[in-house]
């Protein structure tokens, strides 16, 4: 939310201006001069703040009775402008806007969610990966013991091509009992970190609440507006600042 508060050029009301439309304040002649045409923004932070700026270095602004340039405010902080000390009461004004000002919700919080969604579910794979691997270690066994009974001299001891196919077995057998309790668990696991997923990884809006699917964090940005919310993707720094916009009519 951005607002771009001054005097209105002709009725001296306090104007306020949001998303480029102008809203009026006050009685007819109530803005004393002092206060500039562009006095001032106001904007809300990632946290649900406001935070207030003199867009020029001649314009005077006080919060609480000190003269700042820029500075978090709440509703209960006492805002004046102009040398004049024009009392603007912002609380009143924004709960006076209403659905005029869009409500912002920081989503940057739902990296930490993708992170341990996808970093789980990969650790999993790679365990996956490495049983398949260890698992083929039966089958060299079993080549093996079949490879002995054409070598000269080895073909004639039994006994290492018994005890290779034994190996073979038996470690048939443990990687079977391995495989047989986790067909049972892994799936559930799975189930659970799906479920847990499905309900962290949504619009921080309480009144969206709209799943985000599987796109991955990086690719939030690309999202075409779902149900009440849409997306803007900012730069600060080398840092990307993602922020819930809900879209409300005026």
């Amino acid at each position: 939310m951005e607002l771009i508060i001054g005097r209105e050029a002709g009725a001296s009301r306090l104007r306020i201006s949001i998303n480029n439309q102008d809203r009026f304040w006050g009685n007819a002649n109530s803005v004393p001069k002092s206060v500039s045409r562009q006095h001032c923004k106001v904007v809300t932070d990632d946290k649900g703040g406001y935070i207030i700026t003199n867009l020029k270095p001649e314009n005077v602004t006080y919060v609480n009775g000190v003269q700042i340039e820029s500075k978090h405010i709440s509703g209960k902080d006492r805002i004046e402008l102009g040398s004049d000390r024009y009392f603007m009461d912002i609380a009143a004004i924004i709960k006076g806007l209403g659905a005029s000002i869009p409500k912002s919700f920081s989503i940057h919080h739902l990296q930490e969610v993708w992170d341990e969604f996808h970093d789980t579910k990969l650790q999993i794979q790679i365990k996956e990966k490495k049983s398949a691997a260890i698992r083929s270690v039966t089958g060299v066994f079993s080549m093996s013991a079949i490879f002995c009974g054409f070598i000269p001299g080895i073909a004639d001891l039994p006994v290492l091509r018994v005890i290779l196919y034994s190996a073979g077995l038996l470690l048939a057998i443990y990687f079977f009992v391995i495989t047989y309790r986790s067909s049972s668990t892994l799936p559930r696991f799975l189930d659970d970190l799906d479920k847990k997923f499905h309900k962290d990884y949504v619009c921080p809006n309480p009144e969206c609440h709209h799943f985000m699917g599987y796109q991955q964090y990086d690719d939030l940005k690309y999202l075409k507006p779902q149900g009440l919310c849409s997306i803007l993707f900012e730069i600060c720094h080398c840092m990307p600042l993602f922020i819930f916009l809900l879209q409300n009519k005026l």
